[in-house]
Protein backbone atom coordinates (compact mmCIF):
# COMPACT_ATOMS: atom_id res chain seq x y z
CA UNK A 1 0.00 0.00 0.00
CA UNK A 2 1.05 3.28 -0.91
CA UNK A 3 0.47 6.29 0.92
CA UNK A 4 0.70 9.71 -0.67
CA UNK A 5 3.21 12.14 0.58
CA UNK A 6 1.03 15.43 1.50
CA UNK A 7 2.82 19.19 1.48
CA UNK A 8 0.87 21.33 3.38
CA UNK A 9 1.63 24.99 2.42
CA UNK A 10 -0.11 26.74 5.24
CA UNK A 11 3.26 28.24 6.08
CA UNK A 12 3.73 30.53 3.11
CA UNK A 13 0.22 31.86 3.61
CA UNK A 14 1.68 32.53 7.46
CA UNK A 15 5.01 34.38 6.40
CA UNK A 16 2.88 36.70 3.38
CA UNK A 17 0.65 37.67 6.17
CA UNK A 18 3.29 38.73 8.63
CA UNK A 19 4.74 40.46 5.61
CA UNK A 20 1.60 42.23 4.58
CA UNK A 21 1.29 43.22 8.50
CA UNK A 22 4.31 44.85 8.51
CA UNK A 23 3.49 46.92 4.98
CA UNK A 24 0.42 48.37 6.69
CA UNK A 25 2.36 50.44 8.65
CA UNK A 26 5.27 51.17 6.23
CA UNK A 27 6.22 52.81 3.17
CA UNK A 28 7.61 50.95 0.08
CA UNK A 29 11.27 52.67 -0.79
CA UNK A 30 11.84 49.71 -3.88
CA UNK A 31 10.69 46.45 -4.28
CA UNK A 32 11.97 43.95 -7.70
CA UNK A 33 14.12 40.64 -6.27
CA UNK A 34 14.13 42.70 -2.69
CA UNK A 35 11.70 44.47 -1.00
CA UNK A 36 12.83 47.69 0.97
CA UNK A 37 10.44 49.86 2.77
CA UNK A 38 10.06 52.42 6.05
CA UNK A 39 8.20 51.73 9.17
CA UNK A 40 6.78 54.70 11.35
CA UNK A 41 9.67 55.39 13.01
CA UNK A 42 11.66 55.51 9.40
CA UNK A 43 13.92 52.68 9.80
CA UNK A 44 14.48 51.28 6.88
CA UNK A 45 14.10 47.16 6.55
CA UNK A 46 15.08 44.75 3.34
CA UNK A 47 13.10 41.58 2.85
CA UNK A 48 14.66 39.07 0.41
CA UNK A 49 15.95 35.37 -0.52
CA UNK A 50 18.34 34.25 1.43
CA UNK A 51 19.04 30.05 1.48
CA UNK A 52 16.00 29.39 0.55
CA UNK A 53 14.23 31.67 3.10
CA UNK A 54 12.12 34.67 3.16
CA UNK A 55 14.08 37.17 5.18
CA UNK A 56 13.79 40.82 6.97
CA UNK A 57 16.67 42.69 8.13
CA UNK A 58 17.56 44.04 10.29
CA UNK A 59 16.95 41.37 13.07
CA UNK A 60 17.25 38.07 10.42
CA UNK A 61 13.70 37.82 10.80
CA UNK A 62 12.79 34.62 8.89
CA UNK A 63 9.47 34.71 7.38
CA UNK A 64 9.20 31.64 5.42
CA UNK A 65 11.34 29.03 4.71
CA UNK A 66 12.29 26.50 1.95
CA UNK A 67 11.50 28.69 -1.24
CA UNK A 68 13.12 28.42 -4.39
CA UNK A 69 12.48 32.04 -6.21
CA UNK A 70 10.57 35.38 -5.24
CA UNK A 71 9.82 38.15 -7.05
CA UNK A 72 7.83 41.26 -5.88
CA UNK A 73 5.73 43.19 -8.51
CA UNK A 74 3.20 45.76 -9.07
CA UNK A 75 -0.36 45.82 -10.52
CA UNK A 76 -2.72 48.97 -9.99
CA UNK A 77 -1.14 50.30 -7.83
CA UNK A 78 -0.90 47.01 -5.57
CA UNK A 79 2.21 45.22 -4.05
CA UNK A 80 2.32 41.33 -4.83
CA UNK A 81 4.84 38.70 -4.52
CA UNK A 82 5.21 35.57 -6.12
CA UNK A 83 6.86 32.48 -4.39
CA UNK A 84 7.76 29.69 -6.30
CA UNK A 85 8.64 26.44 -4.44
CA UNK A 86 9.48 23.21 -6.24
CA UNK A 87 6.52 22.72 -8.84
CA UNK A 88 4.10 25.26 -7.02
CA UNK A 89 3.66 28.84 -7.41
CA UNK A 90 1.81 31.36 -5.04
CA UNK A 91 0.62 34.80 -5.79
CA UNK A 92 -0.51 37.18 -2.77
CA UNK A 93 -1.62 40.74 -2.40
CA UNK A 94 0.68 41.89 0.16
CA UNK A 95 0.31 46.00 -0.04
CA UNK A 96 -0.65 49.03 -1.42
CA UNK A 97 1.25 51.48 -2.79
CA UNK A 98 -0.97 54.06 -3.59
CA UNK A 99 0.77 57.39 -2.90
CA UNK A 100 -1.74 60.54 -1.61
CA UNK A 101 -1.48 63.64 -4.00
CA UNK A 102 -0.98 66.76 -2.08
CA UNK A 103 -4.23 68.07 -3.01
CA UNK A 104 -5.75 64.72 -0.81
CA UNK A 105 -3.47 65.63 2.07
CA UNK A 106 -4.36 69.44 2.25
CA UNK A 107 -7.62 67.77 2.33
CA UNK A 108 -7.51 65.68 4.76
CA UNK A 109 -5.85 68.12 6.80
CA UNK A 110 -8.63 70.89 6.41
CA UNK A 111 -11.23 67.91 7.84
CA UNK A 112 -9.29 67.58 10.94
CA UNK A 113 -9.22 71.18 11.68
CA UNK A 114 -12.53 72.20 13.40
Amino acid sequence: MKIPKVQLDSDVSVGVKQLSDYLMTGVVESHNVELVYKDRENQEFRVFLNDHRLVKTPGYETLIMNIDEISFFEENDFLFIRIKRGHREFEYLIGDLYEKNSREIEEEHEEEIP
